[in-house]
């Protein structure tokens, strides 16, 4: 019995042995938890702090001797690295495939539609532009061409259309369509169909004035296309405003009185719909030339042809009344000869100087 009580014994040290060791595991985790708590709540305090100057970063500099240092100090070798940090990355080449002139061999079959804006019927005529493509591979393949379609269809094949890069526009009577931009080619794209929306064009509008900004009526306002140097001419009105519309998008010149010797010009002017409204053009100031035709007897002549030269204003070509008069509005001050012829034969000449305001009706002698 002795032997078997001191066994008991012995099994339970080993047993309380047991969990002693694992009370001390047990408080080591919790310690290590707490810390890292601890830890994790210092750190979050930390988050916004400013650094105090003696945690500041500081600068980094290149070791004396370095070969930065050296190539900087060769001036040869400065301009090589600053050549190469400000020399553009080169563009990107195209696959060679896309540039094998087999791919433009042939022609297209084209199948064109038109789009009308809402409430807007398809035009009775209108053309179709196709000039070679400014921005797309291929252009230097493709054939300007023109087609005018008159039925008042809205829709159009072309079977015949060489291969190439185009640039297709619609322009039809106060309407037309973006540039759309189609490109042509072997094996894929010759046979397309495109669509182009149609719109209305817009209106370019202004006003002209003279340097005391005084408005200018009834005077002619030019306005020049860049593409093809068409012209449309207008008349200012009362309160010196005038208006051109409709015109098809583009780049435009606009100009008063001479092309050669303007009075005052835009000349370059990137028109699109729907309106334009341009700065003011400002003029000399303009005066009414006034003259008289008289023959050897003092009578005043009617019929004589009066032509004059020299004024910034432009030439000028008048015909006397029955009174022996004419007027010239919007002169501006200039040296101003003068030739005036009758139908009979007879001539006369005179050289002035013009100047708005002050001078009075210029008398000019006509004789045989």
């Amino acid at each position: 019995m002795q032997r078997k009580v001191g066994q008991g014994r012995r099994r339970e040290r080993r047993l309380s042995t047991r969990s002693g060791r694992l009370g001390v595991v047990l408080a080591s985790v919790i310690g290590l938890g707490l810390a890292a708590v601890v830890l994790a709540l210092w750190q979050l305090s930390e988050v916004g702090r400013p650094p105090t100057p003696s945690e500041a970063v500081a600068p980094v500099h290149e070791p004396q001797g370095s070969a930065l240092e050296a190539a900087l100090e060769n001036p040869n070798a400065r301009q090589a690295t600053e050549a190469s940090q400000l020399s553009p990355a080169p563009p990107p080449s195209y696959p060679s495939r896309l540039k094998d002139p087999a791919r433009y061999l042939g022609t297209a079959r084209v199948e064109l539609y038109l789009d009308c804006a809402a409430g807007l019927p398809p035009p009775k005529q209108w053309t179709l532009s196709l000039e070679p493509s400014k921005v797309l591979l291929g252009s230097a393949h493709a054939k300007s061409r023109r087609v005018e379609v008159t039925d008042g269809s809205a829709a159009l094949v072309l079977t015949d259309v060489a291969l190439g890069a185009y640039e297709m526009r619609v322009l039809a009577d106060g309407l037309e369509s973006s540039r759309e931009q189609v490109e042509l080619h072997a094996p894929e794209e010759n046979d397309v169909v495109v669509r182009i929306a149609l719109y209305p064009q817009g209106a370019l509008e202004g006003r002209i004035e003279d340097v005391s900004g005084q408005a200018l009526d009834d005077i002619e306002v030019v306005l020049e296309s860049r593409a093809d140097r068409a012209r449309r001419t207008t008349r200012s009105t009362l309160d010196g405003s005038y208006r051109f519309g409709p015109i098809p998008d583009g780049e435009y010149r606009v100009f008063v009185g001479a092309a050669e010797a303007p009075l005052a010009s835009f000349d370059d002017v990137s028109f699109s719909a729907p309106s334009l409204h341009m700065p003011k053009l400002v003029v000399p100031r303009m005066g009414e030339l006034r003259l008289l035709a008289l023959d050897a007897t003092a009578t005043p002549i009617e019929g004589v042809t009066i032509e004059g030269l020299g004024l910034p204003s432009g030439p000028i070509k008048l015909v006397t009344g029955a009174d022996g008069r004419a007027r010239a509005p919007h002169c501006a001050a200039g040296e101003l000869q003068l030739f005036a012829s009758t139908v009979s034969g007879s001539r006369g000449a005179l050289r002035v100087r013009f100047a708005p305001g002050e001078t009075e009706e210029l008398t000019i002698s006509v004789g045989p």
